[in-house]
């Protein structure tokens, strides 16, 4: 370590001495603070020695902050708020600053004025005005902006300023410095360590470090020309400076000795070398004018004579005799001469030093000329407060919340703060950053006065108030103004605060305040990318440069407060940012900051989860309008935190109570149980998470009672901050989550009893499959208790009141059910049910199926139907069906087809010929005319009901109560001659609705085996390939409508008027036939229902299971 030097200061010079403040004051007892960029030399030599003794001994105590050792920690440990902290728990009551030019420093001298602690400044060189001739990484370190900044910033607001000397005194304050600053007589001290060593082999040193590589050349020329004539002289160089080239010529005569940090052991180790001559060089430059004679002191107390150059510091600590003052090549070789050829005058030299190191640099002074700064400091501080209660009350002004910003205006006295005091903005306890007052007020200037001194402000933390009722008002994010020792609540003050009406998700995004954010998404669990375009040539002041983002979070003691999750800088290029934080689920709060840690912006991402890559990512997309970007997050978020936190002082109710997870089937890996999200529920929507049928689990489980204690407890432990008034229930199966949407509502009403909530249905394993679903309720499944349990199972159901009214909620998803969307194997494509059950659908009395009639509609030809009646014959019914087979042929020429049904149908089975010119209404009907069974299944000739309970099943829901026609799932080959199947439609749904021609509504059928898997769910129209209606609707409804030439077209017909008529058409994919020769009779997938005309369809429609995807 090379340490710097002190200097006495001439006669009129103003000391602390000076100052009067030497008696009365002690730091025994005291509890001091220390703030450095590292343990640098000047801490070590003024602060740490002299106080050493009484800290070894427990009558001082002190800490230290050393950003050399914070900048090693995490972001969180070296962030603002975890310096406060430190602050906190040590409870200082003196902090010193030395040579500190690190961030945080404005929040440490806030928190110590709020405190009424004093603050000291210790600085010994000119830190503003660091010359590159101090080499270029030094130059670069000293001139950082940022830096500079610092150095200002606590030269002008630390209580007081302590400089080494008097000509730094004057360099930063002038002839007439304020009461606040004053400059110290000594630097260091030492008491005297060696005597001269005149007797030992001559050597020459000299210590310092890289900064002085500029100094040793003047020295060089002449310790060249003596080693030359003197074979027995050496030179030592103690420190990192590099042996000058014109000396390394001289091999082992030069030596060096590595640089010591620690300054005790440093002393020790510049004690132990066996120089008789110590040299100090120094350039006269404005820079080393500023500079202590530390050199002199610390080579005095070793015993070593001392050359040094004149007209700089060390002129008056080598007057009398006390060194050598030489200038030029010649002085310093006589200089040497002088010294190592009189050993009486070298002896003489250094003892009349000591004398004065003794008389003037002891410990003693040094502590004593301490304890007199740290009591001036202590009596300003004093003054100061004893003003702040003289001073006459601070004004201050909250008028609006404007969107982002809060307007309004702040005026203090000069004895509070000088008139200069920020605005400091606090979210609890956790000091968020503070803003500049930048707007001219004249209108307050006339009413205040100090005119020219802007009094105005437009602070950027118009989120927070939003937060802060968002999250229902918890302490630890209460936002407050501190200004001039006042506090102020940025929620409840002034007379408008309506900050919902103008405040917008994310206002970075366009562009204005110097970050313009293009696109945000999840990378993984907790990481964020943010990916930016170049920002603004000339944003409004300051300039971002480094993005902080917070999340309220519980703490240990399960309170929630606002905590910093990451620090990253910011550039005005574009580039993408990662952001670690700490919960996907909770609110992110992006504050950017200006180079002097003003707040430059502050945004608010309230739903973060609807973000790509989020858990709630299809609800954006499901509900966006921009394919689930940016504008559809905003807008999304927008309406869900007005939704949320309610207009009014007493907002309509929440329309839902409760969460219910389902037990009996969960794995405890699903969403519902990862921690961030209960957190989630409980703290933002407030809503309980209630486990359910808990003894079922433990049933299955065996009697085993450990997973569901364990879940029980897992989803029970975060509770909501209130009780909701609601009595509407979401129960979830596994591998669910509420939508935003539906924890937020305060205006939906629900049926009354359980119903199917609508829902996104997404694949985990590719999320960009996604299909929103809503299954209304219909009277043929609600009527039997059985089967509405049946067709909910699987499915979120939600359970209301009925109370209220309230629009047509089927297009609000209040879900997300993850599942596997991935085509099914041929196994579970053939039985959907395993083929060893009995029923495919529940029939708890045990009682026989109906009587079924089967009509199948031979249009050319004629085929071969022995496949499709072979499988009639095997359905496992009460009575062998009858079969009624309708050929477009006179009979004559249906002679195989007679024949077959004779063979394999000889009981019940009739042909009906010569349809030829009817069209499929009207053919159809006249087959159906003969039919006596109580249910009418239609089947295309290629269809096989290869399941034995397709019958029976079929039969059974089309005598539900309130039913129009059945259908089910139909499989196909994936190609013609392939053996591996795929799923067919299940159903027909409503489609498209084009309007550009003739008004149209298409009919789609999708392949929802995977959608809607082992369910049975309304329709607005059945597949004619296989279809059953009850006989007696079939009657009611008159049949087929014979304007409809084709079968697609007829079945939407009937459909449509069994709709009108009340009933509700029904499919299932608990069941499925084999359709390996049927094809649709246009484009694939889709009927288009023009004949019925769009506002007929309306009913059927409305009956119907939507399905959309997205």
């Amino acid at each position: 370590m090379q340490a710097k030097q002190s200097e006495t200061v001439l006669p009129h010079q103003k000391t602390v001495e000076d100052q009067g403040f030497a008696g009365g004051y002690t730091l025994v007892g005291k509890r001091i603070l220390f703030v450095a960029n590292a343990p640098v030399a000047s801490l070590q030599l003024s602060l740490i020695e002299p106080l050493r003794s009484d800290v070894e001994a427990g009558r001082i105590t002190t800490d230290y902050i050393l950003w050399t050792e914070i900048a090693r920690k995490s972001p969180d440990e070296r962030s603002e708020g975890a310096l406060l902290r430190r602050l906190d728990d040590f409870r200082p009551d003196t902090i010193v600053f030395s040579r500190y030019s690190e961030p945080h420093a404005r929040a440490m001298v806030q928190w110590a004025n709020e405190n009424k602690v004093p603050t000291i400044f210790h600085i010994d060189d000119d830190l503003l005005n660091v010359p590159a001739s101090t080499g270029a990484a030094t130059y670069s370190l000293h001139n950082d902006p940022a830096k500079l900044k610092t150095i200002r910033y606590l030269l002008d607001n630390t209580t007081l300023v302590w400089c080494s000397t008097s000509a730094l005194l004057t360099r930063f304050f002038g002839e007439q410095p304020p009461e606040r600053a004053l400059a110290g007589r000594i630097f260091c001290a030492h008491p005297v360590l060696a005597a001269p060593r005149s007797e030992d082999a001559p050597v020459i040193g000299y210590m310092g470090t890289r900064t002085h590589a500029n100094d040793l050349p003047l020295a060089v020329p002449a310790i060249e020309r003596l080693l030359d004539a003197r074979p027995d002289v050496s030179f030592e160089i103690f420190g990192a400076l590099a042996t000058p080239d014109a000396l390394v010529r001289f091999g082992d005569r030069i030596r060096h000795v590595p640089q010591v940090a620690n300054y005790a052991k440093f002393m020790d180790t510049l004690a132990g070398l066996s120089w008789t001559i110590g040299i100090c060089p120094l350039v006269s430059a404005p820079f080393n004018a500023m500079k202590t004679d530390t050199k002199w002191v610390e080579y005095t107390a070793c015993g070593f004579a001392v050359i040094a150059s004149r007209g700089t510091v060390y002129d008056h600590c080598c007057a009398d005799g006390c060194g050598l003052l030489v200038d030029g090549e010649d002085e310093w070789l006589r200089a040497f001469e002088t010294l190592l050829d009189d050993r009486a005058a070298h002896r003489t030299q250094v003892e009349r030093a000591q004398d004065r190191l003794r008389r003037d640099y002891s410990p003693q002074q040094l502590l004593r000329q301490t304890e007199m700064i740290f009591a001036r400091a202590h009596a300003l501080k004093a003054q100061s407060v004893a003003k702040e209660r003289e001073a006459p009350p601070v004004r201050i002004n909250l008028e609006e919340v404007m969107g982002p910003d809060v307007k309004g205006w702040a005026w203090e006295s000069e004895a509070r703060s000088g008139g200069a005091a920020p605005l400091e903005i606090r979210c609890g306890d956790l000091r968020l950053g503070w803003c500049e007052r930048r707007v001219a007020r004249p209108d307050v200037d006339d009413h205040v006065g100090h005119w020219g001194r802007a009094k105005g402000f437009m602070m950027p933390v118009g989120c927070l108030s939003v937060l802060f009722r968002f999250m229902h008002r918890p302490a630890g994010l209460h936002p407050r103004l501190r200004f001039a020792g006042e506090e102020y609540s940025l929620h409840d003050y002034g007379p408008t605060l309506n900050t919902l009406s103008a405040f917008r998700t994310l206002r970075a995004a366009d562009g204005v305040r110097g970050l313009h954010v293009a696109d945000l998404w999840w990378a993984g669990g907790r990481l964020l990318k943010i990916r930016t375009l170049n920002a603004p040539e000339d944003p409004p002041a300051p300039r971002p440069v480094l993005l902080r983002v917070y999340q309220p979070l519980r703490n240990r003691a399960g309170e929630m407060v606002l905590t910093q999750v990451e620090e990253t800088a910011l550039s005005a290029k574009a580039g993408i940012l990662s952001v670690g934080v700490r919960s996907p689920a909770m609110p992110l709060l992006l504050v950017g900051y200006g180079e002097d840690g003003e707040i430059a912006f502050a945004d608010l991402v309230p739903f973060p989860s609807l973000l790509r890559g989020g858990l709630h990512e299809a609800e954006a997309a499901a509900l966006g309008e921009a394919g689930s970007g940016l504008d559809d997050l905003r807008r999304l978020s927008d309406a869900y935190l007005a939704e949320l936190i309610g207009a009014g002082d007493q907002p309509p109710p929440f329309a839902l109570a409760a969460v219910e997870v389902d037990l009996a089937t969960a794995t405890g890996t699903e969403p519902l149980f990862d921690p961030t999200v209960r957190d989630w529920l409980a703290a933002v929507p407030g809503v309980p998470v209630v486990p359910i049928r808990a003894e079922e689990r433990i049933a299955r489980d065996l009697g085993d009672r450990g997973f569901a204690d364990h879940a029980v407890a897992r989803l029970t432990e975060a509770r909501p901050p209130f009780a909701r008034e609601a009595e509407a229930r979401l129960s979830l199966p596994n591998a669910a989550v509420p939508t935003i949407a539906a924890l937020v509502a305060r205006r939906a009403a629900f049926p009354a009893g359980p119903s199917i909530a609508p829902h996104i249905v997404v694949d985990p394993a590719g999320p960009s499959r996604r299909w929103f679903v809503s299954i209304p309720d219909c009277a043929p499944l609600a009527r039997d208790p059985a089967l509405s349990a049946l067709a909910r199972d699987g499915f979120p159901v939600v359970t209301g009141t009925g109370e209220g009214a309230a629009p047509d909620g089927r297009l609000l998803p209040l879900a997300i059910l993850f599942r596997d969307l991935a085509p099914q194997g041929d196994a579970a494509l053939t039985f959907p049910v395993p083929a060893d059950r009995a029923d495919i659908l529940p029939n708890p009395a045990g009682t026989a199926g109906p009587d079924v009639s089967v009509i199948v509609m031979v249009e050319a030809g004629e085929p071969d139907l022995r496949s499709l009646l072979t499988a009639i014959a095997g359905q496992a019914t009460a009575r062998p069906p009858e079969v009624i087979v309708g050929v477009a042929v006179p009979e004559w020429h249906a002679i195989a087809t007679r024949n077959l049904l004779a063979e394999l149908c000889p009981d019940r089975s009739q042909l009906v010929a010569d349809l030829n010119g009817l069209n499929a209404g009207e053919a159809l009907n006249r087959a159906a005319a003969r039919a006596t069974g109580e249910v009418l299944v239609v089947l295309d000739p290629g269809v096989i009901p290869h399941d034995h309970r397709t019958l029976d099943t079929l039969a059974r829901l089309a005598l539900a109560e309130g039913a129009g026609t059945v259908g089910c799932l139909q499989v196909r080959p994936r190609k013609p001659g392939d053996k591996a199947l795929v799923a067919g439609p299940a159903g027909l749904f409503p489609g498209r609705f084009d309007a550009a021609a003739t008004p149209s509504l298409a009919l789609s059928e999708p392949a929802c085996d995977t959608i809607l898997p082992g369910a049975v769910y309304p329709v607005a129209a059945n597949s004619p390939h296989c279809l059953a209606v009850a006989a007696a609707v079939w009657r009611e409804a008159g049949g087929m409508s014979s304007r409809c030439w084709s079968r697609a077209h007829a079945a939407a017909d009937l459909a449509v008027r069994l709709a009108e008529a009340g009933r509700t058409s029904l499919c299932t994919t608990r069941l499925s036939v084999h359709a390996g020769q049927v094809g649709p009779a246009r484009a694939p997938d889709v009927y288009t229902a023009t004949q019925v005309g769009p506002w007929r369809m309306l009913p059927a429609i409305r009956a119907s299971t939507l399905l959309r995807s997205f």
